[in-house]
Order: C-alpha cells, then sequence, then structure tokens
C-alpha cells in the first residue's frame, strides 16, 4: 500500500525528469522521447491518486493535447511541470487528507478500474500504462513482504525488470510465472515510450487477465 512518503518521492521523480527535459529543450537537444515518458508516467500517477474526474487530472491530460501528437511539443514539459508542482504542494500541504483513507487502503482493484475504463474508452496504450503500474506496484510490495529492497542506494526505486529478476531468483516464483510479468512490463515499456506499432489492442486486452492472475497467484 502507498503511504504519503511514498507520493513525495515520486512527484519528486517527476519534477525531476520534467526539469531535466525542459534544460534540454532549452539547449535544443532532442527530448521527445524523455517526454513520452513524462507523459505517460504523470498521467498514471495523478490518476492513481484523484482518478479520472478530478481537475487535475482533467489538467494533466491537457498538457498533452492532442494525446497521441508526435512529437511532442517540448513546451509540454514546461506545462506538466506547472501540475505537478500544484500536486506536490497538495501533497506536502496537508490537502489530501480526505483521501488519506484510499490511498494508505488503496486495493489493486480501483487500479484494474482504471485501465479497464481506458480500454473501454479507446485509450488502450494508457491502459497498458495502468496495467503495468499495477504489476509492478505488485513486485514492490511482495518485495516488501519478502524482506528484499526495492529503493536503490540513490533513492530511486528499482525497476519493474529489475524486482522480476529479484522475485524469480530468490525462489518466490518460477520462470514461467516471471515470463508473465516480463511481458505485462515490455508492454507497457512500448506504450510509455509511444511504440503503438510493437503491440496491439488486442494483446493488452490480454494484459488485464495475466495481471490479475499474476496477483491471485502472489498474494501479500
Amino acid at each position: 500500500m502507498k503511504t504519503f512518503d511514498d507520493l513525495k518521492l515520486r512527484v519528486n521523480e517527476l519534477i525531476d525528469l520534467a526539469n531535466e527535459i525542459i534544460i534540454k529543450k532549452n539547449g535544443n537537444i532532442d527530448v521527445n522521447e524523455e517526454l513520452q515518458t513524462l507523459k505517460h508516467q504523470s498521467v498514471s500517477f495523478i490518476a492513481k491518486i484523484y482518478g479520472n474526474k478530478h481537475n487535475m487530472y482533467e489538467g494533466i491530460v491537457s498538457n498533452f493535447i492532442p494525446y497521441r501528437s508526435l512529437p511532442i511539443n517540448p513546451e509540454c514539459a514546461v506545462y506538466c511541470l506547472g501540475t505537478l508542482k500544484a500536486v506536490k504542494a497538495e501533497i506536502e500541504g496537508g490537502w489530501l487528507d480526505t483521501l488519506k483513507g484510499d490511498i494508505m487502503n488503496e486495493a489493486f482493484d480501483s487500479w484494474m478500474e482504471m485501465g479497464q475504463y481506458f480500454y473501454k474508452k479507446g485509450y488502450h496504450d494508457m491502459a497498458a500504462v495502468m496495467y503495468g503500474g499495477v504489476i509492478e506496484e505488485h513486485l514492490r510490495q511482495l518485495c516488501k513482504s519478502k524482506g528484499i529492497p526495492i529503493i536503490k542506494e540513490n533513492n530511486k526505486y528499482f525497476r519493474g525488470a529489475e524486482l522480476n529478476d529479484k522475485l524469480k531468483t530468490e525462489g518466490v516464483y518460477t520462470d514461467t510465472t516471471k515470463t508473465l510479468v516480463t511481458k505485462v512490463l515490455t508492454i507497457r515499456n512500448h506504450a510509455t515510450h509511444a511504440e503503438y506499432d510493437l503491440y496491439t489492442k488486442d494483446e493488452v486486452k490480454l494484459m488485464e487477465r495475466d495481471v490479475i492472475h499474476f496477483i491471485s497467484a502472489n498474494r501479500i
């Protein structure tokens, strides 16, 4: 389950990414790949906190209109940074207290519902990001329950693929399960990097089944 320290750490990571993009942009360095990462990760993060009907969610999505346009206008990083700073202010200022119970007791099915919502609305790319986020978070919680570190010495989280390797190495699950997780994470990564031609809508639908199966078979 998420804590407010987790939220603070994550929003600061996204703010750092936005700042790095802006610095590169001002130096006339191509930042399209980083912008794709910022877009998907920021939208996913805010959706998990506020849901998809809150004005904060609508604000972060509007930073990247039209949503699937390539290349992304580098100025979007500036707009996104403003939204992320507003989210950080709410987290640090205690304005999320009304959501505290939901965050501290958050269930994975609510994240799955968000992915299902995006899929039904035709946004299967965002559904892929959400499903990947669900399985990566479960990997973190599974590692915690087994005493396996999830944060590196530089205070950054281990990536999903690294956690997957650790759990397999420690004998928590089999090669078959590791392969399933790798498949889900790979499609999620393609989605976050706008590699839309490397997976299909049907494969995203199968992600939902695979994530539910993984969580059911590997309860905390």
